[in-house]
C-alpha cells in the first residue's frame, strides 16, 4: 500500500530460474608416476579426483588449520553431489620420450543424484608426466621373437602403484638409495663392494599382441616357467676378472614358490651365470635390478684352490639354508665365486649365499626412513634338520643297542 497520492500500488509476478551449477573435472592432486619407454600411451597416476564447481561451506577463519578444515569440508560436499563414475583413463598424448609430457584424465560413465549440479559433457583434465629413455641391449633368448626385454637408464627405477604407498619406496631416489644399501652390507670377494660400483637399472619385458602391437607384460600374464634374462657387463668389467652380486625388487604383492607371501618392496638376491654376452639370470617377475662387482685378487697362494674352497663354502652354505633360515642371511654376507673351473661360453656365478637353483627373498620392513630390517626368508625346504635329527637319534638307537647286547652276551 503506498502512502503517497502521487504513487499507485502496483503488483507483478516474477519467475525465476536457478540453473544446475556445472561441474568440471579437476586432476589438479593427481600424480603421474614417471615411467619407462614401452611404447604405451599408458600413463600410471595416484592421488585423488575432485570436482570443480562444488559449494563449499567452510565457516573456519583460522589460517592455521584453514587448507584442512577446507578439504574435510570439501569432502563432505562432494558426498552431497553424490558423484560416481564407471572408470578412469589416463593416457599420454603420444608414446615418446619426454618430461613435461601431457597426460589427458578422462572420467567415463559419471553421474550425480544432487540436482543443484549438472556434469560437463566431456569430464577431461590435463596433468604431466615424464617417460624416461631405454635401451633394447637387453638379451631373452628363452621367448622368441614375440618379447622384448628393455632396460631403463642407470640408477633410475618406476614407482609402481604399490611401491608408491610405501613412504620409505615412494620415490625413484629411496629405491636406489636403498637397494645400494643392501648391497651394501654384501661381501664380494670378502670385501664390500665401493659405491661406484654399484648400479639400479629397471627392466620391462614387453610382449607383441597379434594385431602387431607392443605392450608390457605384468604380474598377471608373466610366463609361467620365469624368463631369463641377460644384461650387458658394466663399463670396465667382465667375467674373468670380477665377481657379481644382483638383488631383484618385488614391485607386486605376490606368493612365492615356497607358498609365502612377499610384498612390493621385498628383494631377492639372484643366481647368476656370467657369459661371454652378459650377466645371466632368471626372473619370475621384473623391474628394479641391483647389480654390484669387484675384481677379483688374483694374487693368492693357488687360485685353483681358492676356487675349490669357495666352491665347498656355497655348498657348505646350501646346506645350511635349506634348513636354518637364520643362519643363511649370515652366511650370505660372503659371496662367493666359482668363474676359473668353467667352460668358455658360461662362467657359473651363484648371486646368493646358496647354490641352489632357488633365489633368497630377503624380506625387507622399511619401518623408518633411517634402517631397514633385513631377514631372510629361503625358499628351500624347512623340514630338512628334522629329517637330520630323526636320522640322528635312530642311529644312536642302533648304536646303543648293539653294544648292549654285545656286554649282554660277554657276561654269559
Amino acid at each position: 500500500m503506498c502512502l503517497d497520492s502521487n504513487w499507485a500500488t502496483v503488483e507483478t509476478k516474477v519467475t525465476v530460474t536457478v540453473l544446475p551449477a556445472e561441474l568440471t573435472l579437476d586432476a589438479s592432486d593427481i600424480t603421474v608416476l614417471t615411467k619407462m619407454y614401452d611404447r604405451t600411451t599408458d600413463a600410471y597416476i595416484t592421488g585423488d579426483l575432485k570436482l570443480s564447481g562444488v559449494a563449499v561451506l567452510d565457516d573456519d577463519d583460522d589460517e592455521e588449520d584453514n587448507e584442512e578444515t577446507y578439504k574435510a569440508a570439501y569432502e563432505e560436499a562432494l558426498k552431497a553431489v553424490g558423484f560416481t563414475y564407471k572408470d578412469l583413463k589416463a593416457a599420454y598424448a603420444d608414446a615418446e620420450v619426454g618430461t613435461d609430457k601431457d597426460v589427458f584424465i578422462t572420467v567415463n560413465g559419471a553421474s550425480i543424484t544432487n540436482n543443484n549440479y549438472v556434469l560437463a559433457d566431456k569430464l577431461v583434465d590435463t596433468v604431466k608426466g615424464s617417460i624416461q629413455k631405454t635401451t633394447d641391449n637387453v638379451k631373452q633368448p628363452s621367448l622368441g621373437n614375440d618379447y622384448r626385454l628393455v632396460m631403463g637408464e642407470k640408477d633410475k627405477a618406476e614407482v609402481t602403484l604399490e611401491l608408491v604407498e610405501n613412504p620409505n619406496l615412494n620415490t625413484q631416489e629411496k629405491i636406489v638409495n636403498h637397494m645400494k644399501s643392501l648391497l651394501g652390507e654384501k661381501q664380494l670377494n670378502g670385501k664390500i663392494p665401493d659405491k661406484q660400483n654399484m648400479a639400479v637399472y629397471d627392466v620391462l619385458l614387453l610382449n607383441k599382441a597379434a594385431n602387431g602391437v607392443w605392450d608390457r607384460v605384468t604380474d598377471e600374464n608373466f610366463p609361467a616357467a620365469g624368463v631369463t634374462v641377460t644384461i650387458p657387463y658394466p663399463e670396465g668389467t667382465n667375467a674373468s676378472d670380477y665377481a657379481f652380486l644382483a638383488m631383484h625388487m618385488l614391485i607386486m604383492s605376490r606368493t612365492g614358490s615356497d607358498g609365502k607371501q612377499y610384498r612390493a618392496g621385498d628383494v631377492e638376491i639372484l643366481s647368476l651365470t656370467l657369459t661371454d654376452d652378459g650377466i645371466e639370470m632368471t626372473l619370475n617377475s621384473l623391474s628394479p635390478i641391483a647389480l654390484s662387482w669387484a675384481k677379483i685378487d688374483k694374487s693368492a697362494e693357488n687360485p685353483n684352490d681358492q676356487n675349490k674352497d669357495d666352491q665347498n663354502k656355497d655348498n657348505q652354505n646350501s646346506q645350511i639354508t635349506s634348513g636354518d633360515q637364520n643362519k643363511n642371511d649370515q652366511n650370505s654376507q660372503n659371496t662367493t665365486t666359482d668363474q676359473k673351473n668353467t667352460s668358455k661360453k658360461k662362467h657359473k656365478h651363484s648371486g646368493s649365499s646358496s647354490s641352489t637353483s632357488e633365489s633368497t627373498v630377503v624380506a625387507v620392513t622399511a619401518a623408518s626412513s633411517d634402517a631397514a630390517t633385513v631377514t631372510s626368508a629361503q625358499t628351500n625346504d624347512s623340514n630338512a634338520p628334522i629329517f637330520w635329527a630323526m636320522l640322528a637319534l635312530i642311529s644312536a638307537m642302533a648304536a646303543g643297542a648293539v653294544i648292549y647286547r654285545r656286554r649282554k652276551e660277554n657276561m654269559r
